[in-house]
């Protein structure tokens, strides 16, 4: 998985005998030590002594998975020249400026650019070396290129194919939490299926509750009518005798004309 770099500082340019294959050495997190990255010298003016070549070119992972884009390799170029560092240029990462190399030009390429046609983007520098020896070794080939010395933060970048790794876990998160969801509402259903049938059964037990108390009441009452219809009988029947009963005191009495004859003849009668 590439690394973006970020927040480069550029603090040295080191003229190299050996520099790596065209760009493929960046800037890297060092635990102690300068970070370098080491660049191949694109052109040399002999006639004014400047060396040429791209510090920087954007969006180009390196060998060692590592890249910047434009607007990171634009902070650096124009940091490097706010804090002075134009004549931090030393031999072999000695850390030590020769007096006689420094940056004299510095620059972002754009389009159509005569020295780098295809470094649209680009940080380039061309390092002024008015010393003779280090001039006449860089002819010879006894020096070869530049190698940058400074820091810079290396953030992983997901790529297409992480991409899809990534969007796949988070597909089986997400189903995962709707199962649990779902399960969860299956399970609060069946719970309220569960209570409306216990609540259904209660209501129909209270019904057959409330049925069978007024079965019991019709009985009652039902009861209670063939009560009221035999004492009804039964007062009937009284009265009739108590209606004879009078009757025949009255007759008694009238027969006899006096008050104990109709009450021995009435009770004889009774």
């Amino acid at each position: 998985m590439p690394k973006k770099l970020k927040n480069i500082r550029v603090d040295f340019l080191s003229l190299v005998a050996s520099p790596a294959t065209g760009m493929e050495v960046v800037l890297k997190q060092s635990t102690g030590g300068a970070m370098k990255k080491t660049i191949h010298i694109k052109k040399t003016d002999d006639t004014r002594h400047v060396a040429y070549g791209l510090i920087y070119a954007p969006d180009k992972v390196d060998s060692q998975g590592e890249f910047a884009d434009r607007a990171e390799i634009e902070k650096a170029a124009y940091g490097f020249m706010k804090n002075l560092n134009g004549r931090n240029v030393d031999v072999g990462h000695s850390f030590k400026p020769v007096e006689g190399a420094y940056v004299g030009e510095s620059w972002l390429v754009r389009k159509g650019d005569e020295l780098f046609p295809d470094g649209e983007g680009a940080w380039a520098v061309g390092v002024k070396v008015d010393d003779v020896t280090l001039w006449e070794a860089l002819k010879k080939g006894e020096v070869k290129g530049f190698s940058m010395a400074g820091t810079a933060e290396a953030v992983e970048v997901v790529t297409e194919k992480s991409d899809v790794g990534l969007l796949a876990k988070i597909a089986e998160t997400v189903r995962k939490a709707v199962e649990a969801v779902t399960t969860k509402d299956k399970q609060e259903v069946a719970l309220k299926e569960e209570r409306e049938n216990l609540e259904a059964g209660a209501v129909e037990e209270i019904k057959k509750g409330f049925d069978g108390m007024t079965k019991a009441q019709q009985e009652t009452a039902k009861k209670v009518e063939e009560i009221g219809a035999e004492m009804k009988k039964t007062t009937s029947a009284l009265d009739e005798r108590l209606t004879r009963v009078e009757k025949a005191r009255a007759s008694a009495g009238t027969a006899d004309g006096g008050g104990e004859a109709k009450k021995d003849r009435s009770e004889g009668i009774l």
